[in-house]
């Protein structure tokens, strides 16, 4: 009974309270009685001359308008008051009935239901955020009332770690959390409880309450004992290291269930009057201009947020609405440009401060305001023309302006200044700037930097009118955040259910394989993507392994883990290039240890998977090694980009290289860049190189960067092959002389210092003798069965015809290019004759002897 009368009377006043307030907001009743005399509309008429009767004609009109905004706004207020006056009367009796209800027994069911959930949260006697001073000022005091109901209930039920623990696990939201993580319970249930500190209910509430400020609960909830038993609990860490999760990753899936619990159990602001959100209420538009054209080359952002209002929470750039908020609230120069990349959040936050400004949680100036998005393609299509379009932009804008309560929003504004491609002859920004230095027009605009530099900033009385904004995209824990909130939508949507696991996955490989776009966006396209992949799999849940599954489908790079297959493939890559390749052991074995570094995840993120620059004559393997290493490691030789350098040797190439290079990559980001004959590029182009080669990235010619992470460039060079034939020749070694090749290369200025400083590795080819030369035979003659596979033939060459093919073949000048055309002209120009004289049929095997050419 004390509770009764100490805490559910303030209750029931609250409902009281709550049904006048809702009142007063839905009749605009404070609104309309400060505008009470306002024009209807805002129709107010100038005279149409200077003339008595004009002067006249028009205060006439204006005071009919405002008579009749006067008798509405009057006839509005008065029902609301007498609405009120009737929830006055008939709550009296209900609240003296509510207040005596412990002495009427038929009533006592009723209230308990009404009150059971705040029964079980009475009010606190102060913010949990001042609960560390109070705890200093008195020791003994009583932590109960800040646990919220579950929590409090798992603390009754426990008398030490273990039935704190089962009885935890057994609650909803930390099911969700474990549900989410993707772990069993179980897995903990067995633990061992920590030696320190001994269980006892106010040790864990003094554990769990500054976990509970740190996330903004007004009580401590059963997430935040969850997260206080795991920051003292050693054994915990180590199973969650286990399933490759930290601290921090539970706290993030706490965080993902307040989110989804918010929107999924809204508080109810019955009980608490300070939870309303109020919308301004029916008469909000009443002392606002018609719009008749605005409203048909404009959509109603406000309308369309104000639809589903509970989905929305823009968790990333909140910082950004309130700059907004800021800017359009000054008295002057209250126009906003937001600069970003494309898919960096500039549209979702202007969502966000359109949200703020529909329930009034902006400043007074701009609540309850419409912003309105002007549609660029519907202003030009019903044009028709420049003179018309030029009329119809400023007949929008004015319409804005006379209706004193838009804000106008012009996303991609770029499109309005590229009158070359969009708008004909007219000049937007002419049209826009007297508008923009009116106190009583707000304008929002978006862009990105190029076309912020290319069409804004050089016309200085338009960008000085625009206060810039720059928004950058997310990094890795803003987007996870994201794709939280996003996620209970597409889940609904596809029956799956997301895992935090495969949330973390999805983001660290948008961030390091989708290199042209930007986060947030990029991830939450990635996430429905990988929905819609996991349906049509017939999946429930969506783990980790299926993102990585979408992502080789995607790009055709392995990005999970190595299995034991392709860990053998991987520590015997040497091996397997060689089926390719004859000798070379110090250039197949440095590409070899740059691919197990890459796929073990240890090279450095930002710069190139390997960097290599080959030295050696013609014909030695230096573009086969290429062809095997793109083949083996990005599963196609289609996957290599190769570029003659010799083309890019005049003094203008840069810009030409500049736009080849980066278009290749951009299109094919997982690619093995060859660079042929490197010492014949310009000076200008090397240096282009340079950054590359140590950063990793290059800026194309609209000034967005291009990753180079992805790709493994390899240069070669046959400068200094002169001096290895020489050495050969006169039968010397080649052992330890790369050195020397390198510092005579210096020497003669083919190659700058910082230059080949910047590559992982600078490997010398030597020519092949002719004994690797019958290798070579052997293995283009594999390659030959292989095209003929389909014929159902197989050719067989003899020991002595091997022998002769490589005597032919052997050039040091030309290498392993001549013993190609050797064995064009020897070998299959005759297996092409007994095809057509029919001499060599499907099934039948040819073994050429050393007479038969």
């Amino acid at each position: 009974m004390s509770w009764h009368f100490q805490y559910a009377v303030r209750y029931a006043l609250n409902i009281w309270q709550t049904a006048i307030i809702l009142v007063f907001d839905d009749f605009s009743i404070p609104f309309l009685l400060r505008t009470l005399f306002y024009p209807w509309k805002k129709d107010f008429s100038a005279p149409a001359d200077a003339s008595l009767q004009a002067h006249l004609e028009a205060f006439a009109a204006n005071l009919i308008a405002r008579l009749i905004g006067g008798f509405i706004r009057f006839f509005t207020i008065l029902t609301g008051f007498s609405l009120i006056l009737l929830i006055i009367l008939s709550g009296l009796p209900l609240f003296i009935l509510f207040f005596l209800s412990p002495f009427l027994p038929p009533l006592l069911p009723f209230v308990f239901l009404l009150f059971h959930h705040a029964r079980q949260n009475p009010p606190l006697p102060f913010p949990l955020t001042k609960l560390p001073e109070q705890l200093e000022k008195k020791q003994n005091l009583n932590l109960t009332p800040f646990l919220e109901e579950r929590a409090r209930f798992v603390l009754s039920q426990s008398r030490d770690w273990g039935l704190f623990l089962k009885t935890l696990f057994a609650e909803d939201e930390i099911r969700f959390i474990f549900l989410k993580l993707n772990l069993n319970p179980s897995l903990f249930l067995n633990l061992q409880p920590p030696e320190r500190p001994k269980f006892t209910k106010k040790t864990v509430v003094e554990l769990a309450y500054p976990i509970a400020i740190k996330n903004q609960h007004q009580r401590i909830l059963s997430s935040d004992l969850l997260l206080a038993w795991a920051a003292v609990d050693g054994k915990l860490k180590t199973i969650l290291s286990s399933q490759k999760l930290t601290y921090q990753d539970l706290e993030n899936a706490a965080f993902w269930k307040d989110q989804y619990f918010a929107v999924d159990k809204p508080p109810s602001f019955w009980l608490n009057p300070s939870q309303i959100k109020g919308r301004g209420g029916i008469g909000r538009d009443w002392a606002a201009g018609y719009t008749p054209f605005l409203d048909k080359v404009s959509m109603d952002l406000t309308a369309a947020i104000e639809t589903h209002p509970n989905f929305l929470h823009f968790e990333a750039h909140k910082n950004i609405s309130t700059q907004i908020e800021q800017v359009l609230a000054r008295s002057g120069k209250h126009n906003v440009i937001l600069i970003g990349e494309p898919g960096t959040g500039k549209r979702t936050a202007v969502l966000s401060f359109a949200r703020k400004v529909i329930f009034g949680e902006v400043l007074r100036s701009l609540s309850y305001k419409k912003i309105r998005e002007l549609d660029l393609n519907r202003l030009i299509s019903l044009s028709g023309s420049s003179d018309g379009l030029e009329r119809h932009l400023i007949l929008a804008l004015t319409e804005a302006v006379r209706s004193g309560n838009i804000i106008l929003f012009i996303d991609q504004i770029e499109r309005l200044f590229s009158g070359a491609q969009k708008l004909g002859t007219v000049d937007a920004a002419e049209i826009l700037i007297p508008f923009m230095e009116r106190d009583d027009f707000q304008l929002l605009a978006t862009t990105n930097y190029n076309d912020y530099h290319r069409l804004v900033e050089p016309n200085s009385n338009l960008s000085a009118l625009f206060e810039k904004i720059e928004i950058s995209a997310t990094n890795v824990q803003e987007t996870i955040r994201v794709l939280e909130e996003i996620s209970p939508t597409l889940e609904y949507r596809h029956k799956i259910i997301v895992t935090y696991p495969s949330v973390v996955r999805l983001v660290t490989l948008a961030e390091r394989y989708v290199t042209n776009r930007f986060n947030p966006e990029k991830s939450i396209d990635l996430l429905d993507e990988a929905m819609v992949f996991a349906a049509k799999m017939g999946l429930k849940k969506l783990l980790p392994s299926h993102i990585d599954e979408l992502m080789k489908t995607k790009t055709g790079i392995p990005v999970a883990e190595a299995n034991q297959g392709e860990k053998e493939t991987l520590l015997h890559l040497e091996e397997i290039i060689h089926r390719r390749l004859i000798n070379q052991e110090e250039a197949v074995s440095e590409i070899a240890r740059a691919m197990r570094r890459g796929r073990a995840g240890i090279h450095s993120p930002d710069k190139p998977i390997g960097t290599f620059l080959f030295l050696g004559p013609t014909g030695v393997g230096k573009t086969e090694t290429a062809r095997a290493l793109a083949k083996g490691y990005f599963g196609s030789e289609k996957q290599m980009i190769r570029f003659e350098m010799a083309e890019f040797n005049e003094a203008d190439s840069e810009s030409k290289i500049l736009q080849f290079l980066t278009n290749e990559v951009k299109e094919r980001p997982f690619s093995l860049l060859l660079l042929d004959e490197m010492e014949k590029a310009s000076l200008g182009v090397k240096n282009i190189f340079l950054s590359i080669l140590d950063e990793g990235r290059l800026k194309d010619q609209t000034g967005r960067m291009v990753s180079f992470a992805n790709t493994i460039i390899i240069a070669t060079s046959n400068a200094g092959s002169e001096i290895i034939r020489q050495r050969i020749k006169a039968g010397l070694s080649l052992e330890g002389f790369r050195e020397k090749l390198v510092d005579t290369l210096l020497r003669e200025r083919v190659f700058a210092p910082e230059f080949l400083n910047r590559f992982d590795a600078v490997v010398a080819f030597r020519p092949l003798s002719e004994t690797e030369l019958i290798k070579v035979v052997e293995i283009k003659l594999i390659l030959l069965n292989q095209r003929m596979a389909d014929r159902q033939i197989k050719i067989e060459l003899t020991s002595l015809a091997k022998q002769k093919i490589a005597r032919l073949g052997f050039n040091p000048e030309f290498g392993a290019r001549a013993l190609v055309r050797v064995l064009q002209d020897k070998v299959e120009n005759l297996v092409a004759e007994k095809i057509l004289r029919e001499e060599l049929k499907a099934g039948e095997t040819l073994i050429i002897n050393e007479k038969m050419f």
